[in-house]
């Protein structure tokens, strides 16, 4: 190609780096390297080729050095921050309460840095072009999802002597302006939230009579699980306080972030603790520093809130990954509540340390399962913690049952998990990442509009609803429905004939509660062999795209279809465990006897 420059590369993570580098240089020129899968969107869009960030490293043993690196480094950084804040005079455990976040953002900052150092050792860049957004760090101790790239590539460059050429961008995606974004709500919001969330679960006169009974159970966070058996309890006599974020004076919280960060700057001058922040020759610190500052002000800022006049006797919750709230639910245990946590999702088929464990049992006293398969799974990690188990089932699978019954529609339904987006995770095995998802969901939806004259429904994960996250193909069939709002799942069940699953997650155990072909990819090594066995008997379990969509294929032109849609077997050891529709009444059997 005339003027095509192959030692210049172009880094762009999002559909807004694509067309803004496009005002300022020939893309078509350079070699493109994608990091992210709104990138490739825009690039297929635009007919521009390009290479995959992902392209440069060896999926299977990627994941082993950052998960060794990120596990060291977590527990060393919480272990030395956690000392000295005790030694400060703030007692027990802090940062080490964030181990969700805290391990997801070592996972992307080690992972970005490992990317980049592959990519460089391969190609041999002389220069690297790429733009820079405004970035507001979130304060929910996530990344910025305008932007997330362009820090690494900073320090990349200049640690390793590379030339950049750096374009910079003040307004973030679609073109707007990055808001900050406030800390706390106020407490009149807190409150209405709160009392919104009652009235959703409760009912309008429960809710009254609720707020004038002495509060013995509190529900933290979303309901998911909970909501029959909290109507349960309530019929019982119990007094149900509705907890839905953490309340954080402002003022305290600024407070507490310039204690910190006095404190802070001894730690900077000691070399024991800034050894434990370099990674590959980059320094993380500067990165990771503002998160570790809103954890930890945050935490200290709450805690102070805390008193010693609880009546609740119980917390219940469905998950938690925010390490203040942790750290309210020990306070809560020392005085003898008992914590109940009845997780939403496909915990159970697969479960991780990494991920599921600091979500739900960091302080928890019991473990509400879906199944005897589940308490299976998860019994060496809450055997560890100290935490007691007992097979509940699943009070909204019962309901997905009775309201499925016998229903099968005319749509061929493919539904798709939600993209990481800034966030990486490796402990999914072999790793697999935002791109790689894209790929799948290129060839599937390829195939599918090859079909003639079915219909289809391409079914996106309700947090999605503001990306066209989804690839050109599509726009070839007239008879494939995307469906990007925030709909659920479960409302196209009845309506489909052929089911299909790219991710082992919340969709597959809705999906099992029905009699529909089921066609599943095994994306994650993780998952436990007698769940996958289950899943085998009553679906169609594929380990690579090409698998799945010759099975589907052998399906819809053959009717071959070597499972039984009747066995329920895995719902029933992950599900719905006896299968009465009496999840409900057994939990809150359950949490009244413990407390």
């Amino acid at each position: 190609m005339e003027g095509f420059d192959n030692k210049t590369y172009v880094l762009v993570n999002n559909d807004q780096d694509v067309k803004l580098l496009a005002n300022y240089i020939n893309l078509a020129n350079y070699q493109i390297v994608t990091t992210g899968p709104y990138a490739s969107y825009e690039l297929d869009k635009n007919n521009l080729s390009y290479l995959s960030i992902d392209s440069f490293h060896d999926r299977e043993n990627f994941g082993l050095e950052i998960n060794e690196e990120s596990n060291s480094k977590f527990i060393k950084i919480t272990s030395y921050i956690d000392n000295y804040l005790s030694q400060m005079g703030f007692g027990g455990k802090t940062l080490e309460y964030f181990e969700y976040h805290l391990r997801s953002l070592l996972d992307t900052i080690l992972g970005r840095i490992l990317l980049l150092k592959e990519f460089g050792e391969k190609t041999k860049p002389e220069k690297i072009v790429y733009l820079k957004n405004s970035i507001e760090i979130p304060s929910d101790f996530s990344f910025p999802i305008n932007d997330f790239w362009s820090p690494f590539i900073d320090v990349y460059t200049k640690e390793y002597g590379i030339s950049s050429e750096v374009f910079n961008n003040k307004t973030g995606l679609n073109g707007k302006p990055v808001q900050a974004i406030p800390f706390e709500h106020s407490l009149l919001k807190t409150n209405l939230m709160n009392w919104v969330v009652s009235l959703k679960t409760l009912g309008v006169k429960k809710s009254i009579i609720n707020q004038f009974r002495k509060k013995n159970l509190l529900m933290v966070g979303g309901i998911y699980e909970w909501s029959n058996t909290l109507l349960t309890l309530f019929s019982s006599g119990a007094g149900i306080s509705f907890e839905r974020f953490p309340y954080l004076k402002r003022n305290s919280y600024l407070e507490y972030l310039k204690a910190w960060t006095e404190m802070k700057k001894s730690l900077i001058t000691d070399q024991d603790f800034t050894s434990l922040f370099t990674f590959h020759k980059v320094n993380i610190f500067p990165i990771l520093s503002p998160y570790i500052d809103q954890m930890i002000a945050s935490s200290l800022a709450y805690e102070s809130s805390f008193t010693n006049k609880s009546t609740y006797k119980g917390v219940l919750f469905s998950y938690i990954n925010n390490g203040a709230v942790w750290k309210k639910i020990k306070h809560l245990r020392t005085s003898g509540t008992k914590s109940f946590v009845w997780p939403h999702g496909q915990a159970g088929i697969w479960y991780n340390i990494k991920s599921e464990g600091p979500q739900l049992n960091l302080e928890t006293d019991y473990f509400l399962a879906y199944g005897k398969g589940t308490e299976d799974t998860i019994k060496p990690f809450t055997e560890k913690n100290g935490i007691s188990t007992v097979p509940i089932g699943s009070s909204r699978l019962d309901t997905l049952i009775s309201s499925n019954e016998n229903q099968v529609g005319e749509n061929i339904l493919y539904v798709t998990t939600n993209y990481f987006g800034p966030t990486l995770r490796y402990y999914w095995s072999p790793v697999w990442s935002d791109l790689y998802q894209y790929e799948w969901q290129k060839k599937i939806l390829s195939y599918l509009a090859s079909l003639h004259k079915e219909k289809i429904i391409f079914k996106h994960h309700p947090s999605q609803k503001r990306y066209a996250n989804f690839p050109p193909i599509i726009f070839d069939n007239p008879y494939l429905r995307v469906i990007s709002d925030t709909s659920s799942f479960t409302d196209y069940l009845g309506a489909s004939k052929i089911i299909i699953i790219d991710n082992l997650s919340t969709t597959l155990m809705q999906a099992l509660t029905t009699k529909i072909p089921l066609f599943i990819l095994l994306t994650n090594r993780e998952t436990s062999e007698a769940s996958v066995a289950a899943l085998k008997k009553r679906a169609i379990c594929s380990e690579n795209v090409d698998e799945l969509i010759n099975s589907i294929d052998q399906y819809i032109n053959h009717n071959i279809y070597p499972a039984d849609i009747l066995n329920d077997e895995a719902l029933r050891f992950y599900g719905t465990y006896r299968g009465d529709g009496k999840s409900h009444l057994r939990a809150a059997e359950f949490v009244l006897r413990k407390i």
